[in-house]
């Protein structure tokens, strides 16, 4: 055989043994990264969802909580509305009602709460003039955030706002998220205040 096709044969044979070596770890680096599963995938896109859809969150018995029940003062946006704290009645309702069921405390000051429950205390007057309340649980730090206390007695509130930081929410079966967009007032709450208690504790313990 020539020197020339002895040189060609050498040459071929040591590229095809650098071809069948394993990559360098510099290589390997420098690759398409791993796919993540395709459980974390879908994870990751699942939506948070609402108030309506989400559970409630748990509370463990003994959690501090904070009472507010307002009444609105006029016409009023949801984001936007003036109210009077209402007194009386309806607050020894709803008082009455937690310490019956014994299950959390109720606190006179917010500096002490680790939830507010926030009753909403309106008049039905389409039909025929009826109470109506409808609650919400929420952090006291989304609470601060949403309520704006203009003296002891009156404030304004953003109830859209608490409505979707909301821990929990009365009246999910009667569709609240779509009444609170299309309605001046809330339906599907409660003519006594008592039952919004025993709707928080069903549901949050």
């Amino acid at each position: 055989m020539s020197l020339g096709k002895l040189i060609a044969l050498a040459a071929l044979c040591a590229l095809t043994a650098g071809a069948q070596q394993p990559p360098s770890q510099t290589a390997r680096s420098q690759g398409p990264a791993s796919q993540s599963p395709p459980e974390a995938a879908a994870a990751a896109t699942q939506p948070s969802g609402t108030p309506e859809t989400r559970p409630a969150a748990h509370l463990a018995p003994g959690t501090a909580i904070f009472l507010h029940i307002i009444t609105p003062a006029a016409n009023y946006e949801l984001s936007k509305v003036q109210f009077r704290n209402s007194f009386g009645d309806s607050y020894e309702k709803v008082a009455k009602e937690f310490q019956k069921e014994g299950v959390f405390r109720l606190v006179g000051d917010l500096n002490d709460a680790q939830v507010v429950f926030f009753v909403f205390h309106s008049w039905k007057t389409k039909s025929n003039l009826s109470e109506n309340y409808l609650a919400l649980a929420v952090s006291p730090e989304e609470y601060k955030k949403h309520v704006q206390m203009l003296n002891p007695y009156r404030g304004i509130a953003d109830l859209s706002g608490m409505f979707h930081s909301a821990l929990w929410s009365s009246g999910k079966g009667y569709n609240m998220g779509k009444q609170m967009a299309t309605l001046g007032y809330f339906g599907g709450g409660r003519p006594n205040p008592a039952e919004l208690v025993k709707e928080f504790h069903h549901d949050v313990q």
